[in-house]
């Protein structure tokens, strides 16, 4: 059972994920995103290396390897979604176009291939019928697209002086609201059921990642130099802010987990790129390659776990059912539990 919101939630150290379990070691190159479809059995990855793996998440086996089309020089896949049922994962590629799969068969079923920008970000309505699409594509940065056609249902363009280049995107779980952040630090929030722009919120520097809590009354924001924040997302009032991480050059998705959602969870950067001209230009900072977790109400740091050394962490993804279990993906190549 969820935790009561009365009082802050308490387990024990030995029920809290804090020791790596098992290690996947199936991609060859950077793994930059990771999520576990919504009843826990399958667990999506996606790397720089062009494919999508999707694992058991009893055996920890691999179920099929999804790969992407190489349609240009940019490729890797940074991006994935489950659909609310888990029969269908979408996959964003660095080449420009979406890719629908049938998840446990590994069957491209679809895409929408448009773009001339990199795909970066997707979500899908709660219905399963229907998905949103961010881009860099000025001319589509965010659309709603259906399932079975994959036919453009409706496109959020600006129509001030501002182009909007959406980095990511959620949609609340009772479908209420679509919150998309741009590449301009702009946070904003739309009425999904009418399409309308409710609120929009300039921050402080570049957005990498947004995620709504589950009742829709937060949202968790991750930034350049370091900044992670919790905002009340009628208002934008910054609720709380998470301390320690290293986040200055790359994307690092942060996310909620852990029993009720009380705990906020991110990984941080490393000294991934192995060049000289990076070491130089973050040589007065600490690349520490650690997960953080937080307690999301009070902000206080529980851990910091060694998780991908020396490379950056990417992404994080807390298991939905078991609240014991987190994954981690970093550029090392290897997803770790």
């Amino acid at each position: 059972m969820p935790p009561s919101l009365l009082h802050d939630h308490v387990c024990e150290r030995d029920q809290f994920p804090l020791h790596i379990f098992h290690e996947l070691q199936h991609h060859g190159d950077e793994v930059w995103h990771l999520e576990f479809s919504h009843d826990g059995s399958m667990l999506a990855t996606a790397s720089k290396d062009n494919t999508v793996i999707i694992y058991d998440t009893t055996s920890w086996m691999p179920i099929c390897r999804l790969n992407q089309q190489k349609s240009h020089n940019e490729c890797g896949v940074c991006y994935v979604a489950w659909s609310p049922d888990d029969t269908y994962i979408l996959a964003c590629s660095q080449a420009r176009e979406l890719a629908i799969y049938q998840a446990r068969t590994g069957t491209r079923v679809g895409g929408v291939d448009h773009f001339h920008y990199p795909v970066t970000t997707a979500a899908w309505a709660p219905d399963g019928q229907s998905f949103i699409v961010g881009s860099q594509d000025s001319r589509r940065p965010l659309g709603l697209y259906q399932l079975s056609d994959q036919s453009l249902l409706h496109s959020w363009i600006s129509h001030d002086a501002q182009s909007l280049r959406v980095n990511d995107c959620t949609v609340s779980a009772d479908g209420s609201r679509l919150v998309a952040i741009s590449n301009d630090n702009r946070v904003i929030v739309y009425d999904f059921k009418t399409r309308l722009k409710l609120q929009e919120w300039v921050m402080e520097d570049r957005l990498t990642c947004a995620t709504l809590s589950h009742d829709g009354k937060s949202l968790l924001v991750s930034m350049n130099e370091g900044r992670l924040v919790l905002l009340d997302s009628d208002t934008g009032e910054v609720l709380q802010r998470y301390t320690g991480l290293t986040q200055s050059e790359f994307v690092i998705r942060s996310t909620f987990g852990g029993a009720g959602e009380n705990f906020v969870i991110s990984g941080s950067e490393g000294d991934t790129k192995y060049c000289i001209q990076t070491y130089l230009k973050f040589a007065n900072r600490v690349l520490d390659s650690r997960v953080y977790i937080w307690r999301k109400h009070t902000g206080q740091l529980v851990v910091a776990l060694e998780a991908h050394p020396p490379g950056t962490v990417n992404s994080v993804a807390w298991h939905p059912t078991n609240p014991a279990i987190f994954a981690s993906a970093g550029d090392d190549r290897r997803v770790r539990m």
